[in-house]
C-alpha cells in the first residue's frame, strides 16, 4: 500500500480510499451565518493544523494512523448554493460514505449544514443520538425565512433522532 504525503490531506497523509476506514469531507459553507464571518475557512484551517499532529503513540509504541487510514476528499463546491441545496449535497456524500462502509468526518463551516450528515446517520443507525456542544440552542422553527438556518439546525435534528445539548 502506498501512502502519499499530502499537505492538503488530513494529518498530511493520503491513504488509498479502499484501505481507509475514515473519509474526511470538507464542507466550507457560511451562507446563513449572522454574526462573524469566516466559517467557510474552517475546513482548510483544520487541515493545515492537522499537519502538525503527531501520529505515533508512545504508550502503544505504534503509529495509530496506519490502523485507521484517512482519505480526504476534494472540498465540496457548496459555498454558492442555497442552504437546502448545500445540505442535500452533504447528505448525499455522507450517505454514500456510510454505504461504502466508511466513517465520515465532516469539517464544515457553519453548523446549518450539520442537518445533512445527521439525516444520513439517522437513516444508517437506528440507535443514533446527537451530542450538541454549543452556547446556543439552535431550536427556532424558522429564522430569517428559512427552517434550515443555523439557528434551526437542532430543531431539525430533533425531528430525526435524540439530541442531548450541553453548554447552552
Amino acid at each position: 500500500m502506498e501512502v502519499k504525503n499530502d499537505k492538503k490531506a488530513f494529518m498530511g497523509f493520503c491513504y488509498p480510499y479502499e484501505f481507509s476506514k475514515a473519509v474526511v469531507i470538507l464542507a466550507p459553507y457560511e451562507k446563513t451565518a449572522t454574526y462573524k464571518k469566516g466559517q467557510a475557512a474552517g475546513p482548510q484551517a483544520i487541515i493545515d493544523a492537522s499537519n502538525q499532529l503527531e501520529t505515533y503513540d508512545v504508550e502503544l509504541k505504534e503509529d495509530y494512523i496506519d490502523k485507521i487510514g484517512f482519505y480526504t476528499l476534494d472540498k465540496l463546491q457548496i459555498q454558492e448554493l442555497e442552504v437546502q441545496q448545500a445540505i442535500e449535497v452533504l447528505y448525499k456524500e455522507t450517505k454514500k460514505q456510510f454505504e461504502n462502509k466508511k466513517f465520515p468526518i465532516i469539517f464544515g463551516g457553519e453548523h446549518s449544514i450539520s442537518y445533512g450528515p445527521i439525516k444520513a446517520a439517522s437513516e444508517t443507525f437506528s440507535n443514533l443520538s446527537v451530542l450538541q456542544i454549543d452556547a446556543h440552542a439552535d431550536m427556532r422553527e424558522t429564522y430569517e425565512g428559512s427552517k434550515y438556518n443555523h439557528a434551526c439546525v437542532m430543531r431539525r435534528a430533533r425531528e430525526l433522532t435524540k439530541v442531548v445539548s450541553v453548554g447552552v
